[in-house]
């Protein structure tokens, strides 16, 4: 499945994410000292490169043997830099790539899902629209987490996290086994998420679920987001398989770009709450990475913001 669709893909979803007007040209593997500045500006002014958009007055500077940076425009064209100096990036050249290399059809996961997404998903713009609900009156709380869909069975705690108006009110998080309606698990507290240690004591793989937050003493019409817990080890199985695909075609994808496709490739399983949970994985694994945290908790909140009353 093919290169240029899917640095398609890389392009428009990093370049969505950042502030400023985009030229089309987004840098998305980096390897070795590699830095950036405007084309007027001293060399000594330059600054570490990162994924994302580059400018047409901006000059890349390769300092070591061992430097690449690979461009994508929109279009799909690349432009692979190898050679250590300075490079103008309104010199530099771009080709297209091959139409049957695998990269490319891997962005017809994607295309799709980040042409809705132009605009950054950010958690304020999510919150806001929590804000809108309520219209200034008390509303029920809109569940964020976990979502309508499969959970893995394979961790010890699992976080249930919802949005609210209200900062002081008391939430009653309940667990229903979906056919029998028994309840499984409750708790009462002042936060808006809490984590339930020892998950599968309460619940077991292969069954569905649903559950419910709600404010005691009220009559308002509660949310409630159904769950099946997966087979042990489908979780790892999953991202496994992912992996595999990738290296059967020799694809050493850097920690940004691979984090991406292995969760939009979670999600076009359907296994959103899987991709979230990887991102937020990845975010803990390497909590010095800023544009990962960035870039994760944008998927993360784009996730929140289209499922809204889903």
């Amino acid at each position: 499945m093919v290169l240029n669709k899917y640095i398609i893909l890389i392009s428009i979803y990093i370049i969505s994410h950042f502030d400023g007007i985009s030229q089309g040209i987004a840098a998305i593997q980096i390897e070795g000292p590699v830095k950036i500045c405007k084309t007027q500006e001293s060399s000594n002014k330059a600054k570490n490169l990162q994924y994302g958009p580059v400018y047409a007055d901006q000059k890349i500077i390769l300092t070591g043997k061992n430097a690449r940076v690979k461009l994508v425009k929109n279009s799909g064209e690349i432009c692979e830099l190898v050679t250590p100096g300075t490079h103008y990036i309104s010199s530099l050249s771009f080709t297209k790539p091959s139409e049957n290399s695998f990269l490319g059809q891997l962005a017809d996961y994607f295309v799709s899902f980040f042409e809705s997404n132009q605009s950054s998903e950010s958690k304020e713009s999510y919150k806001n629209s929590i804000y809108a609900i309520s219209r200034g009156e008390l509303a029920a709380p809109v569940l964020d987490f976990p979502m309508k869909g499969i959970l893995p069975s394979d961790f010890n705690s699992m976080e249930f996290s919802w949005s609210h108006s209200c900062d002081s009110c008391w939430y009653n998080l309940t667990i229903y086994e979906l056919d029998t309606k028994v309840k499984v698990f409750s708790m009462l507290t002042l936060k808006k998420q809490f984590k339930i240690q020892q998950f599968l004591n309460y619940v077991k793989p292969g069954k569905k679920y649903y559950w419910k937050v709600e404010i005691p003493g009220t009559n308002l019409e509660f949310e409630a987001k159904r769950f099946e817990i997966a087979a042990k080890g489908d979780y790892y199985n999953q991202l496994k398989s992912i992996e595999n695909k990738l290296k059967s075609q020799q694809l050493n994808l850097q920690l940004v770009p691979k984090t991406l496709f292995i969760q939009e490739e979670l999600q076009q399983l359907e296994l959103t709450n899987y991709a979230i949970l990887y991102g937020k994985a990845q975010q803990i694994n390497n909590p010095n990475n800023k544009q990962l945290k960035q870039l994760t908790e944008a998927f993360y909140y784009s996730q929140l913001k289209n499922n809204i009353g889903k």
